[in-house]
C-alpha cells in the first residue's frame, strides 16, 4: 500500500477509536473490543483501497490489501494509546510541580 492508503486508514481508524470513546465513555466491554472494531473498520477501508485502485493499494492481491488495512487500523490503537501515555505524563509531571509549589508555600507559612 502506498503513503496515501497507509494514512487515510490510520487517521480514519483513529477518529473512530475518538468517536467510540467519547461516546460510550463509561462502557468497558467497548474498551475491550475497540481494537476488533478499529481492526474490521481497517480491513474494510483496505478493500475499498483496493478496488479503487490497486496502484492506491499497491497489490493485486485482495488478501493483502485486507490485511494490511488491519494492520493499519490497529497501528491508529498504538497511537491513541502513546497519545493517552504522553498525556498521562504531562500531567503527572503537572501535579508533581503544583504539590512542590504548595509545599514551598507552606514552609514559608510556618
Amino acid at each position: 500500500m502506498e503513503i496515501v492508503s497507509l494514512s487515510s486508514i490510520t487517521t480514519l481508524s483513529w477518529l473512530l477509536i475518538i468517536i467510540l470513546k467519547k461516546t460510550f465513555s463509561s462502557s468497558l466491554i467497548l474498551e475491550k473490543i475497540i481494537p476488533l472494531i478499529v481492526s474490521i473498520f481497517g480491513g474494510i477501508l483496505g478493500l475499498v483501497s483496493f478496488f479503487i485502485s490497486k496502484q492506491v493499494a499497491g497489490t493485486d492481491i485482495i488478501f493483502h490489501s485486507i490485511i494490511s488495512g488491519i494492520m493499519y487500523g490497529l497501528s491508529a490503537m498504538g497511537v491513541n494509546n502513546m497519545v493517552g501515555n504522553v498525556k498521562d505524563l504531562v500531567l503527572a509531571k503537572k501535579l508533581e510541580k503544583s504539590n512542590a509549589i504548595l509545599n514551598n508555600i507552606k514552609q514559608i507559612e510556618n
